[in-house]
């Protein structure tokens, strides 16, 4: 490990040529100054040459110590493009800008991935590569993919007024929206049905294939992927027994007859009911409002039985199987490392005397449920993929269910149809929104999972950054 300073641009560069001498590098973070004079830091991996196969045209930061790398006979540079050797992929999450405590945290949580994968053997290496292939192979067979320019995007109308979707008996005739707040922005409600949206069926006729929606940067993280049919029956038990649909939406109705008022989601975020009597409700750790940390049980789940806290702790963890079966294995590692480096609370439920503790969800920290409940099209600020899933009561889940709803992408012109059962992941920093449902007479849970980013910062600026969290921060630091 060697350091270079550049007097012109005020840049310190720490090279490691050793993988292994990665977790020495704090030690060198504090100390980057020369005569008093305080330099802005980058940090550079040279990977040993036999990492350098797919690496192309290498360059460290700011071409600083480009003059100082050793390079290979033929001519390439022993550089740090990718961390590990593996092609990689860009997080969900977008950090905060700020400085704090809990921003860095979360800052420093994006790239931990990266810092544990230029650590990996040879071994591991390869075998990241097979799974990685292994699960490209199987998106490719079973998922079509959506093209991104047939819908027509009605993003002209996402920030002039509060956008909202309309579909089959509940059109834009028998809707009629009140805003939270008499000053808040107009609703524009928009038809689905013969409208500028494009509607995906392909999926519909073969419960075997899924949908997938990929941006044209291969680098970033997927729009969207709706989970083959069967596949999430199977994972989920939906379609064995109506009993096991009933057991969970009554799970659901036991949390809302604990809630004591509807959630409100702020003047950008219209949540709108069609019963009045409804409530819509988020359960499961929560950021504590005017303290700080993170509440790690709601208050309806210390209060409803504990079978149906289990039931609704089984369902999270089965859609989580569904999550690590079909989503990209690299944001799966990013979101997996996150949660390793600051120790997140995820979904977990209360124990009682009877009753030992259950093992928490991997990811998932929480879930919003509302009954017969539509949105406006909306951005979340999610650690990673976000899950929707429509539910029913007394209804057997079949591999051709009608459709009840839709889950819109105002920006890329999409709209998604959903069955009960149906297992949509998503980019919740892409608009989106849930239709209103398409049939009166159907009861309709539209249940969606989420990581909130600020389980990630812990939400305190007093707990300090560990010294494995510090290295993390500078290794970001170095990647913008």
């Amino acid at each position: 490990m060697y350091v270079v300073y550049s007097n012109i641009s005020n840049v310190c560069t720490i090279v490691i040529r050793n993988r292994y001498n990665i977790t020495t590098l704090y030690h060198s973070i504090h100390h980057c100054s020369n005569n008093s004079r305080t330099y802005s830091l980058h940090i550079s991996y040279i990977m040993p040459r036999s990492s350098l196969k797919n690496v192309k045209n290498a360059k460290t930061p700011n071409n600083v110590a480009n003059r100082n790398v050793h390079r290979a006979k033929s001519g390439r540079m022993h550089g740090e493009v990718m961390f590990g050797g593996y092609r990689q992929q860009r997080p969900v999450v977008v950090p905060p800008k700020a400085t704090t405590s809990s921003s860095s945290r979360q800052k420093a949580a994006s790239v931990y991935h990266d810092v544990k994968a230029a650590r990996k053997t040879r071994a591991q290496r390869k075998n990241h590569n097979k799974r990685r292939n292994k699960k490209e192979k199987k998106q490719n067979e079973a998922l079509i993919n959506v093209p991104l320019d047939k819908g027509i995007p009605v993003s002209p109308h996402l920030h002039e007024s509060h956008m909202i979707f309309a579909n089959g008996d509940n059109n834009s005739a028998t809707l009629h929206p009140k805003p939270h707040n008499p000053k808040n922005k107009p609703f524009h409600i928009i038809e689905i049905a013969g409208g500028d949206l494009f509607v995906p069926k392909d999926h519909l006729n073969d419960p075997t294939k899924g949908l997938i929606a990929r941006p044209e940067d291969p680098q970033a993280p997927l729009h969207f992927l709706l989970a083959p049919r069967i596949s999430v029956l199977n994972r989920t038990a939906c379609s064995d027994n109506p009993d096991t649909n009933k057991g969970l939406c009554n799970a659901f109705d036991a949390c809302e007859s604990e809630v004591r008022v509807t959630l409100k989601r702020g003047n950008e975020k219209q949540v709108i009911l069609e019963n009045p009597k409804d409530k819509y409700m988020a359960q499961g750790n929560q950021t504590r409002r005017a303290r700080t940390g993170i509440e790690p049980i709601s208050y309806a789940l210390k209060n409803i039985p504990h079978h149906d806290a289990h039931t609704i702790l089984k369902w999270i963890r089965s859609v989580e199987f569904c999550l690590f079966e079909w989503i990209d294995t690299v944001q799966i590692g990013i979101v997996l490392s996150a949660i390793d480096l600051v120790d997140a609370q995820t979904f977990t439920i209360p124990s009682t005397p009877s009753q030992p503790s259950e093992k928490p969800s991997k990811i998932y920290g929480g879930f919003a449920c509302g009954r017969n409940v539509y949105l406006n099209s909306h951005t979340d600020k999610d650690y990673t993929f976000s899950a929707v899933s429509i539910h029913m009561k007394d209804v057997q889940y079949l591999p051709t269910d009608k459709v009840v709803a839709y889950f819109v992408f105002p920006r890329l012109g999409i709209s998604v149809p959903l069955r009960p059962g149906d297992i949509l992941f998503f980019n919740p920093l892409e608009p989106h929104c849930v239709s209103s449902r398409c049939y009166k007479e159907d009861e309709i849970y539209c249940v969606s999972l989420y990581l909130k980013a600020d389980s990630i910062g812990l939400n305190d600026n007093s707990i300090c950054l560990t010294q494995l969290e510090e290295l993390c921060l500078g290794v970001f630091n170095a990647k913008k």
